[in-house]
């Protein structure tokens, strides 16, 4: 189900140089300027990625047609420290998530970076994040609180996670995920009708500040195309009925068969977009070198319609809460 797609740098390097990543201060406008660039000279990595998008994949993993490296330390801190060192990497994130049509978000309350650095950091013992190296993160949608489609109290779930690798780690620790279509297919009717009942409570990640239970709200949801799309977590969530704590149940069950794994191993360049509302992912914990090299991937949130975010500011559509 992994879709592939090659893409050499060669053309982007020569453009680096006229990008001043300031820019980013208003990422909607930065993600349309790259993605012009994008179909001025990449026209055939354009119309690929627009085609293999418009399938609904669960995951495109984009590889280089040459083997690539970035001289940079993985930032411990836990947000990027050198930008302009992985400035190609940055801005083959804005582009891609520019030429899917669509647009790069942030929670508010959540983070002031728009990028994320997916990274271990020190002092991370006692949380349950993935800055985290010291837990495993079991199946969980990203932000699978909110809800899956329209705002209601809070603005949407994404409708993507958009990848980069900066380093893929010593032990290459492979992203892992699972297709909400093989969990679906070991469920029967009346299984799949308590998960598009209201019937669950899911709480927001333990590594924000401030505690969200959302309350009464199905883990399924049927769109009008007849698509199928979850926020199926197996931390966090709570059946409210004696039906909807079997379905949890059965779907833990599910997941813990070997065969709904699937895993894509990354290089240094790469770009992973998982399908946020048709997938779910998890990662082992893992022992960090702290060299400098360990596992570090930047992830950037980005939604297929920016006007069905709450927004704190106006002026700010990226910043939803």
């Amino acid at each position: 189900m992994e879709q592939t797609i090659y893409f050499d740098k060669t053309k982007l390097d020569g453009f680096l140089e006229k990008i001043d990543l300031a820019k980013q201060a208003n990422p909607i406008i930065f993600s349309e300027y790259l993605k012009k660039f994008f179909l001025d000279e990449y026209s055939d990595f354009v119309r690929e990625i627009k085609d293999v998008a418009q399938a609904n994949p669960p995951i495109i993993h984009i590889k280089h047609t040459k083997k690539i490296s970035f001289d940079t330390a993985s930032a411990y801190v836990g947000y990027i420290q050198e930008p302009e060192q992985i400035k190609a990497l940055i801005c083959h994130m804005y582009a891609t998530i520019g030429v899917m049509n669509t647009f790069p978000i942030l929670y508010k309350e959540e983070t002031k970076h728009l990028i994320r650095a997916v990274v271990p950091r020190p002092d991370s013992q006692f949380e349950y994040s993935s800055q985290s190296p010291f837990v495993d993160l079991a199946w969980h949608v990203d932000a699978a609180y909110r809800p899956i489609m329209r705002k209601e109290q809070l603005s949407p779930m994404p409708d993507y996670l958009v990848f980069g690798i900066v380093h893929p780690g010593k032990d290459n620790i492979p992203i892992t995920y699972a297709i909400l279509e093989d969990v679906l297919n070991q469920l029967d009717e009346d299984e799949i009708l308590v998960g598009l009942s209201p019937e669950f409570s899911v709480t927001n990640p333990y590594s924000l500040k401030e505690t969200t239970v959302s309350q009464n709200i199905p883990l399924l949801y049927k769109n009008n195309d007849g698509r199928f799309y979850s926020r199926i977590t197996l931390r966090g969530v709570a059946g409210q009925t004696p039906k909807s704590v079997d379905f949890c149940k059965k779907i833990s069950h599910i997941l813990g068969q070997d065969q709904m794994e699937k895993t894509v191993f990354v290089e240094s360049g790469d770009i992973v977009i998982l399908n946020n509302k048709i997938t779910m992912h998890k990662r082992k914990k893992f022992s960090p070198s702290w060299d400098g090299k360990d596992r570090y991937f930047l992830r950037m949130y980005s939604v297929k319609d920016i006007n069905q975010g709450i927004l704190p500011d106006t002026s700010k559509p990226w910043e939803w809460y």
